[in-house]
């Protein structure tokens, strides 16, 4: 079966559902979620109690996902029954949660995707639908996609009109649309706790939760390292004091009522985009005194407004270039060196080499192992102790003698073996220095 729905179009605070009434379908479509959701670099949570990995397998490699965090698998006990309870109050928390989660990670968003069929037989169905259409009021605040299916041929007909109710988007003949049957929460609730006590009671825990999402906003707000941007018509509307301090501000009012354009073109290019999906980005941004600054940006609408969340990465920026050059200048020492230099992994493989070495052996041997130039012995016994360097952080020193095929006589060198850290990986560099003229000691040295 092919399935082709489009969920490029899902936006951050989207509530979508689908009924289904074949599990094949259901299966793929779910699957098309969670995948757009891996490629789209955003924390994907998946709560199904149907064996989807095997079947994501087959699109992607879902485990080294699931290794990494990024993929995330829950029981229905552990998103919504908790201690077996359905706790609309812990449930939101959790989400709440997880949506930090991503943030912090550096994740683009979170997506969430879950079978809850399990409701039509759970005693407190009706707490499950407050849930839903509490999670149209909460959704926008965050950067979630929240996408829920449902069993048509196992639910009541009456529990699933009210399921399809709480959701603004369906998801129908390979498409998502607005949900024409959709009942915004406070008519919804009112409609489904018709006591009067009850009513205000659930109203209080609703203002409760709201106000605890409104507090964390405020935490990200004051955020000594984010800087927090509203722009509406194109204008800057709102922004907090790092704001101020990053884009090179002294006032509030010499940022605030700004034309986005004056401030970045980029930006303001961006925001065109992201009407219909979030934007995520770097800019080198003109400060108003001249100077620069390297900045990440996520880009996001809000109802009639757009969110700017940007942190300076000026200072990662500037070591990356140092840290290139750095990378420059080794590179043009280990090509001219007089002597023989090369970088090895623990298997012996050579990774560099340099033209001394080329020179030396013949041809080049990066790819090669020390097997392919040396006897067994002689290659097992270099192969441990750059090993030992790695493993151990120790250097080695020690001589040896090689003959060349042209020629008769022995040369001798002194070799050090030193670990050297490429991209968060350990090496060997040999560097081999040519004492023919002196008596070779064959001791191996070693320094901790």
């Amino acid at each position: 079966m092919t399935i082709h729905v489009n969920f490029t179009e899902v936006e951050p605070g989207d509530h979508l559902c689908l009924l289904y009434d074949e599990k094949e379908s259901k299966l793929y479509t779910e699957i098309l979620f969670i995948v757009e959701g891996l490629k789209e670099n955003e924390l994907v949570v998946v709560c199904d109690e149907e064996e989807i990995v095997s079947t994501l397998n087959e699109v992607v490699d879902a485990q080294s996902f699931m290794e990494r965090g990024q993929l995330v698998f829950l029981s229905k006990e552990e998103l919504y029954l908790e201690e077996g309870i359905l706790d609309v109050e812990k449930i939101l928390e959790s989400i709440a949660e997880y949506d930090e989660k991503a943030l912090i990670e550096g994740y683009k968003g979170l997506r969430i995707v879950g079978d809850a069929t399990w409701v039509q037989t759970h005693p407190k169905a009706e707490r499950f639908l407050e849930f839903e259409a509490k999670l149209n009021k909460f959704l926008p605040l965050t950067r979630c996609k929240m996408f829920c299916l449902f069993d048509e041929r196992k639910i009541n007909p009456d529990l699933l009109l009210k399921l399809l109710q709480t959701h603004p988007k369906v998801v129908s003949r390979e498409e998502v649309s607005l949900n024409p049957n959709y009942i915004p929460p406070e008519l919804f609730l009112k409609e489904l706790w018709k006591d009067e006590s009850v009513q205000k009671l659930i109203e209080r825990k609703f203002r409760k939760e709201f106000d605890e999402v409104e507090r964390k906003f405020k935490l990200l707000f004051h955020s000594p390292f984010d800087a927090i941007i509203f722009v509406k018509d194109s204008k800057v509307s709102s922004c907090n004091p790092t704001a101020l301090k990053m884009l090179g501000y002294r006032r509030f009012r010499d940022l605030i009522g700004k034309k986005i354009g004056d401030l970045s073109e980029e930006i303001s290019h961006r925001i065109e985009i992201a009407n219909k999906k979030p934007q995520f980005f770097e800019l080198e941004l003109k400060k108003p005194d001249g100077s620069k600054a390297y900045l990440e940006l996520s880009l996001t609408k809000v109802n009639d407004s757009f969110l700017i969340i940007a942190r300076d990465v000026t200072e990662r920026k500037e070591m990356e270039r140092k840290l290139k050059e750095s990378e420059e200048r080794f590179r043009k020492v280990f090509e001219s060196a007089p002597i023989l230099l090369a970088i090895l992994n623990r298997d012996g493989v050579f990774i560099e080499a340099n033209r001394e070495v080329v020179k030396f052996l013949g041809r080049n041997p990066v790819g090669k192992s020390l097997f392919d130039l040396l006897s067994k012995e002689d290659a097992e016994r270099r192969i441990r102790l750059i090993r030992e360097v790695i493993d151990k952080g120790k250097k080695i020193v020690f001589e040896d003698s090689r003959v060349e095929k042209r020629e008769a006589k022995p040369r001798y060198f002194r070799n050090t073996l030193l670990p050297i850290k490429i991209a968060d990986e350990t090496y060997c560099i040999a560097i081999s220095k040519e004492i023919t003229e002196k008596m070779p000691n064959m001791d191996v040295k070693e320094e901790g």
